[in-house]
């Protein structure tokens, strides 16, 4: 039996991912329904008199694992370049992530996303899935795990993602709840954990890293962006080039004043 604590039962949030989810005087902005009265400002694009007051953070994994029911021990390098969720025979596959991020109770978490990357090399049948993410609350290291002593994971109402074969390639899952415990330094927060609450045939396809990649030879995954990687804010992000072989996913994308 899987490890998990829960939580009382809620009604969970959903992310939206097109303009016909939200009310007639709303749009979809990065996973939210927010009003247009605003000229569509999303509250991540907040300005003051300096310039942006928000700063935008991209992490990827200081370790990261992909569980699926009867897996032995994983050894060094054992993430494939793609991996699938809410695949029925997976049994329930989980994807566990760690990052460090350094954050003071002093920071003020605006945004939190852990962002996925659809993989279009495997085929996927049309039936949508539903994404979230969850506490991990005990100590793992991907070079040891295996499906019967993964931690345990402590729901948290974070908000569901849709997803589909037809979905934006990048997806977004909502972990600002969980973010913004990580400056409180509970040596109970161990990372993010994203499981399925539906399945289908195929699942959903993930991109770990680029076809063709030559994999990290160090035993846990490499950050692809230091934690440093900040964009103030000064510069358009579409002009940060990342480096030319890197995780397409799990990656931690913060809004942070």
């Amino acid at each position: 039996m899987v490890p998990v604590l829960t939580v009382a039962c809620v009604t969970r949030p959903r992310m939206c991912t097109a303009p016909t989810e939200c009310p007639a005087a709303g749009v979809c902005v990065a996973g939210r329904c927010q009003s247009s009265e605003a000229g569509l400002t999303p509250t991540i694009a907040e300005l003051g008199d300096a310039g942006s007051l928000t700063r935008r953070i991209v992490v990827s994994p200081v370790d990261v694992a992909w569980l699926t029911r009867g897996d032995g021990p994983r050894g060094p390098s054992a993430m494939p370049a793609v991996f699938t969720l809410g695949r029925a025979r997976d049994g329930g596959a989980v994807l566990l992530t760690r990052f460090a991020v350094p954050l003071t109770k002093e920071t003020q978490v605006i945004e939190a996303y852990l962002l996925l990357a659809r993989s279009e090399a495997v085929d996927a049948d049309p039936v949508p899935i539903s994404l979230h993410a969850a506490r991990v609350v005990d100590t793992w290291d991907s070079r040891s795990l295996s499906w019967s002593t993964q931690p345990r994971t402590q729901e948290v109402g974070a908000a569901s993602t849709r997803v589909d074969a037809g979905s934006r390639v990048v997806v977004r899952l909502d972990v600002r709840a969980l973010v913004s415990r990580w400056a409180l330094h509970d040596p109970l927060d161990q990372g993010i954990a994203v499981v399925a609450e539906s399945s289908s045939t195929t699942g959903i396809p993930f991109a770990f890293q680029p076809t063709g990649a030559v994999r990290p030879t160090a035993q846990v995954a490499q950050p692809a962006v230091s934690p440093a990687f900040v964009d103030r804010g000064d510069r358009p992000s579409s002009t940060i080039e990342p480096p030319p072989v890197e995780l397409l996913s799990p990656r931690l994308e913060l809004y942070v004043k």
